[in-house]
């Protein structure tokens, strides 16, 4: 890795796929927060609040162009509130995908499918696999949970068309500088994407990598299938736990709280009975802690939203020092 003095490269594999054999590996599951033949199960026992929670949230949005310093003295890890210029998009268009980026948050507005078959036959439209991508939930969000410094949740992103398939978006700090690389690859419904953090100002630092996902589930639709249906078409967050997903429906989140997740986590995201959209955060082999978390939660003041963090152990940088070397 060039440039190994001052950066760290951190690695994340983001999977935005469509698995139309999903009911086929993973049979739909019964109505009862029992495990299924295949390993799922619906979560009996709740986890303690998650203590990244104000990380996630970041602070307030501001019109104010550039708050005064004591304001960060107060939260030491987050930079200054910027007033956002206009929203930037960058759309990319495949025989069977249609992508569009969005430079508030260096978000993934959209993965629309193209097939007629596709066809969201509610709304006579494309499928989109993205449900809630908004300014205040950016799906693909980079942050850093219980970290020295962090990101806004309603950061600007400085975002480049590199070329057919790649995408780049810039954030910086006068502490840090954080990349963000996107590849897609329409052939597999698949995007990866390549995180660096650079030390620009700090001495030192304490980071642990985080990614989040959103979605959203029609709270007046989300039931178990009855007697005479077996397909399960409800939006669950899922996390797949050695060889076990575990999934909460909206519901669910909603009436036992937030569900935690930690270990040997695959991949984390929504499962659907014909659809799949999920992220893998990857540890590096000389990492030493190889833990990755998988927290679902609900998304106050959207009915039936669903916010889910995939969070790798933390990491020690100091500026001037090698960084690790990642695995996509």
């Amino acid at each position: 890795m060039e440039d190994q003095g001052k950066r760290l490269l951190l690695a994340v594999a983001i999977a935005f796929g469509i698995m139309m054999v999903w009911t086929v590996v993973f049979p739909p599951e019964k109505p009862k927060d029992t495990k299924t033949k295949d390993g799922s199960a619906e979560l009996a026992k709740d986890a303690p609040a998650s203590a990244d929670r104000r990380d996630r949230e970041g602070p307030p949005p501001s019109d104010a162009e550039e708050p005064e310093s004591p304001a960060s003295e107060e939260a030491p890890g987050l930079p200054p509130v910027l007033a956002r210029g206009e929203e930037q998009f960058f759309d990319f268009e495949f025989d069977n995908i249609h992508a569009r980026f969005s430079s508030y948050g260096g978000a993934l507005r959209s993965w629309q499918l193209l097939a007629p078959r596709l066809r969201d036959r509610s709304k006579n439209e494309p499928q989109d696999l993205i449900r809630l991508s908004d300014d205040q939930h950016p799906n693909m969000r980079v942050w850093f949970a219980d970290s020295t410094f962090n990101i806004p949740a309603d950061a600007e992103w400085k975002g480049e068309k590199v070329s057919a398939t790649q995408m780049k978006f810039v954030w910086a700090s006068k502490d840090i500088r954080v990349v963000k690389e996107i590849t897609i690859h329409p052939a597999e419904f698949m995007a990866t994407m390549d995180v660096s953090l650079e030390l620009v100002g700090a001495t030192t630092a304490k980071q642990a990598l985080a990614v989040s996902l959103y979605s959203v589930q029609d709270p007046e639709t989300d039931k178990a299938p009855g007697m005479f249906s077996r397909v399960d078409r409800r939006w669950k967050s899922a996390c797949y736990e050695g060889e076990e997903v575990r999934t909460q429906s909206a519901t669910t989140l909603a009436k036992k709280g937030e569900k935690r997740r930690t270990g040997d986590i695959a991949w984390g995201g929504y499962v659907h009975a014909y659809f799949l959209v999920a992220g893998a955060l990857k540890p590096f082999d000389d990492a030493k802690d190889q833990r990755t978390d998988c927290n679902a939660y609900t998304l106050p003041g959207i009915a039936g939203g669903m916010g889910l963090d995939l969070v790798q152990g933390s990491y020690d940088l100091k500026n001037g020092e090698p960084g690790l070397k990642a695995r996509v």
